[in-house]
């Protein structure tokens, strides 16, 4: 029978990330879990902290309480362990061919498919220039055989945030290669446009 230094409970975000550090720090690691873990189910985004008490998106990651309530995992961490997380994570991430990017200390603000925003600290290439903190118009994309996306919806609901009105449209956006004589899901689409040579051909 085996012997392992680390056992992780559980395959979301948190425990891939423990059994993945534990293993190159030269642990013997098993990771336990049933189902799809949190790679499936995730935006593709990774949060640390997005949002103030108020429930509002914050542009800094690093805006947390200097003193976090106790019992709430931050209270553990100070702001240095943060950053040297922060820091080992996209390292991992770039190794493993999936490049997230970040920006130390400060949140990207992304728009949702509700037309919402949320606040994650990691981005993939194929979102971070929708920060609508960037100048220009923003420009939503209506993909035909999408199930469950409703771009004007969103368009509607963005406007209404202060400095975006004005700023948001609706456009049809022919795909190639897209599924054909059924509908599209996101993850179909998602591997498209992971491809940089496809992005390339849609611009």
């Amino acid at each position: 029978m085996r012997s392992f230094d680390v056992i992780v409970v559980g395959a979301g975000l948190a425990g891939m990330f423990a059994g993945a550090l534990s293993a190159r720090r030269g642990m013997r690691t098993l990771v336990i879990a049933r189902g799809n873990g949190g790679t499936h189910l995730s935006t593709g985004c990774v949060g640390i902290h997005s949002y103030g008490d108020d429930g509002q998106p914050l542009e800094h990651w690093d805006e947390w309480k200097a003193t976090p309530s106790e019992g709430h995992p931050y209270a553990q961490l100070s702001p240095d362990d943060l950053h040297h997380t922060h820091r080992t994570f996209v390292e991992m991430c770039e190794r493993a061919g999936y490049p997230m990017h970040s920006r130390p200390g400060e949140n990207f603000l992304l728009p949702t498919s509700a037309g919402a925003i949320r606040a994650p600290a990691f981005a993939p290439d194929t979102m971070t220039a929708g920060d609508v903190r960037l100048p220009g118009d923003i420009v939503l994309a209506s993909l035909f055989g999408l199930r469950d996306f409703y771009p004007s919806l969103a368009a509607a609901n963005l406007s209404l945030r202060p400095g975006l009105a004005g700023r948001v449209s609706v456009v049809e956006l022919p795909l190639p290669d897209a599924p054909f004589r059924r509908d599209a899901y996101a993850t179909d689409l998602a591997l498209l446009f992971d491809d940089a040579d496809y992005r390339s051909r849609i611009s």
